[in-house]
């Protein structure tokens, strides 16, 4: 199936206007996020916060708010109706990378420069080198899997989701480069986890 309308017209606009983002994680069902199945992950120079947002709001999309418990630093989630399919999309929109635990989300990836300078075209969407959402894929997962509260509550498992995405990941990387983005980012990454 095509990427639907809505999705399309954001994307032009936002290549049109020249706002800097990518489609930060889960590639790996980028067409299935196009169709509007799953969301939109949809990383967001900060500098282009506001164009970003004119441009959402041009398109009818309505920011919802979260309940404050459940709302992390630098996210923001918005809502369009595509019309000729009768289908919601979701826009995660983040300025900034926050993971750890479902329910927390309480560590910044200071890799968000280093995403957006990465990305290129991928159908309407512009999507991260491999070995960069690889890497910030790992962390992710890291943090929201292995703490002693997952282990206690059996929860250190990778999803049936996130194994597929585990396993596109490593089909699409080449190790050396992995290696090369590490070192190149060792600085940001060695201090990296940085607790909210």
């Amino acid at each position: 199936m095509e990427p639907l309308d809505l999705v399309r017209r954001l994307c032009a606009a936002l290549e049109a206007e020249g706002v800097i983002y990518c489609h930060w994680k889960s590639n790996d069902a980028l067409d299935r996020a196009a169709r509007g199945d799953t969301d939109l992950d949809l990383l967001v120079r900060r500098e282009d916060a506001e164009t970003f947002a004119g441009i959402l709001h041009r398109l009818a999309f309505k920011e919802a708010l979260a309940p404050r418990s459940q709302s992390a630093p630098g996210v923001l989630d918005y809502y369009g109706f595509d019309e000729p399919s009768g289908k919601l999309v979701h826009v995660h929109a983040h300025t900034q990378l926050v993971a750890g635990d479902d329910r927390t989300k309480n560590y910044r990836i200071p890799l968000e420069d280093a995403l957006l300078a990465s990305a290129v075209p991928n159908g309407p969407l512009r999507v991260p080198s491999p070995e960069l959402e690889y890497i910030v894929f790992v962390i992710r997962m890291v943090l929201k899997h292995f703490t002693w509260d997952c282990f206690l509550h059996g929860m250190s498992r990778l999803t049936p989701a996130e194994r597929r995405e585990w396993e596109s990941l490593k089909a699409r990387v080449d190790p050396s480069e992995v290696r090369k983005a590490v070192q190149n980012h060792a600085p940001f990454l060695g201090a990296a986890l940085v607790h909210r």
